[in-house]
């Protein structure tokens, strides 16, 4: 009896000791939060994974026509911008609900802004949250695409109405589609287009350069056509330099595609712009290229992008991946592709850099691979996969999450290998619970101190 309750004792030490370890450690695994839900787009939860474990937050957080998730900082401390869409017209301003990272399953504060509806990208500098709007309708002759700003003061988020950016396009209807902080400044993406769905026509994209007070200081057209800023990844900022993935136009099926789609690159620091490559020229060196590029993500010298084909029924397509040198992108070709995915449902597109891991949308679900990304998703997670509870709808990692995932996951994992340890010996329940009592008492502490 002495020898099998020091035995536990032991065993619980070791895992006070690894709570304590791993919670101060750098941890590579995978920090995400993520929104899914069902082919109805109804039931949208709110979640996070941790290593190759998912946890649900909330099983119906509102957002049925689209949600957004946007790390900030509030006066130099981390906060996530949950947003969601109320009504596909655009008429109704964005819930936006505001989480503390460390206390990610505690009620959020909530926000919003009236000329914020269909919220595509949020981003802070100094006191104010910076957000653009696909479509804002003020009224019935009033359509606008908008960028807005919301005051921070501690857990208070107040609209600002006196200082708004109401995009003009050049004819027919515009869209707010990005927005990324440089320096002192603000840089908007817009696009526009004449016509009606299916036989659009865009014009260039342009790109505003604004100050904190939203005052328009520079705007320039870009030689890309309709980029979709809901795409985790059409953007990306590397250094001075946007890259900016384009669909060159209209989205046509299979086996038709756009040839004017391209990656563009913009050189924030004199607004300079050049073309990357073109659907065109992938299509000269890739048989079966009928693809469009959708994403594009920077890590170190390595460009990756993403890029999609849909089916004639617009269910389904296929996805491919390509890794290329930045500075060889205007080669992209067959030689640079590590995956093709085929997808037979949903819609959700784009890529993101979490630490070691790369991780890509294509339908329903989401896929992880490890950097270098040289094959197949070592994980998949979404009805192919690990379940999310539904189909993946939006993403983004937190890396502010680390500290309390790393905590989560050392007093999971060898609390449950020490369970299993028990039962087979023969514990009890009371026995098998002491290692849970320190652990209760060590990881607030852990937490705190990480925070």
């Amino acid at each position: 009896m002495y020898r099998k309750t020091m035995k536990r004792w032991f065993s619980g030490m070791l895992l006070v000791t690894a709570v304590l370890v791993l919670s101060a450690m750098p941890v590579a695994a995978a920090n995400l939060l993520f929104t899914a839900q069902d082919d109805l787009f109804n039931n949208a939860r709110l979640g996070k994974i941790s290593g190759y474990r998912v946890y649900t937050l909330s099983r119906d957080i509102g957002g049925k026509y689209g949600q957004g998730i946007f790390p900030f900082k509030n006066a130099n401390q981390e906060r996530v911008a949950v947003t969601l869409c109320q009504t596909f017209d655009g008429v109704q301003p964005d819930v936006i609900q505001v989480y503390d990272p460390r206390f990610i399953s505690t009620l959020p504060v909530l926000t919003g802004h009236p000329y914020l509806p269909n919220i595509r990208s949020m981003v802070s500098k100094g006191s104010y949250l910076y957000g653009t709007s696909y479509m804002g309708k003020a009224n019935a002759q009033n359509t606008k695409a908008r960028v807005a700003r919301i005051g921070m003061s501690g857990s208070t988020y107040t609209p600002d109405m006196d200082h708004v950016y109401e995009y003009n396009p050049p004819s027919g209807d515009g869209h707010g589609e990005a927005l990324v902080s440089y320096g002192n400044f603000l840089y908007a993406l817009f696009t526009s287009q004449t016509g009606s769905y299916p036989n659009f026509v865009y014009n260039p994209s342009r790109l505003v350069k604004l100050n904190a007070e939203l005052g328009q200081v520079r705007a320039i057209d870009l030689y890309g056509k309709n980029t979709d800023g809901g795409t985790l990844g059409a953007t990306c900022l590397s250094g001075g330099t946007l890259y900016i993935a384009a669909w060159g136009g209209s989205q046509p099926t299979a086996p038709n595609y756009n040839p004017d789609s391209m990656i563009e690159s913009v050189n924030l620091n004199n607004l300079s712009h050049t073309t990357c490559v073109t659907g065109s020229q992938v299509a000269g060196r890739e048989t079966g290229w009928r693809h469009h590029f959708t994403s594009i993500v920077i890590v170190g010298s390595t460009a990756y992008v993403q890029a999609v084909s849909w089916n004639a029924s617009w269910i389904g397509g296929e996805v491919r991946l390509y890794a290329v040198p930045v500075a060889s992108l205007g080669s992209l070709g067959r030689a640079h592709r590590v995956d093709t995915v085929s997808f037979s449902g949903g819609w959700r597109l784009g890529m993101v850099q979490d630490g070691q891991y790369l991780w890509m949308a294509a339908g329903k679900n989401l896929r992880r691979y490890t950097l270098p990304a040289n094959g197949t998703a070592n994980m998949v997670f979404g009805p192919n996969g690990v379940s999310l509870g539904g189909n993946i709808s939006s993403f983004m990692p937190i890396p502010s999450l680390r500290s309390v995932f790393a905590a989560q996951t050392a007093q999971e994992e060898p609390v449950q290998a020490m369970a299993a340890k028990d039962e087979k010996d023969g514990g009890s329940g009371c026995d098998a619970g002491f290692g849970w009592l320190l652990l209760l008492a060590v990881v607030p502490v852990a937490l705190r101190r990480r925070g």
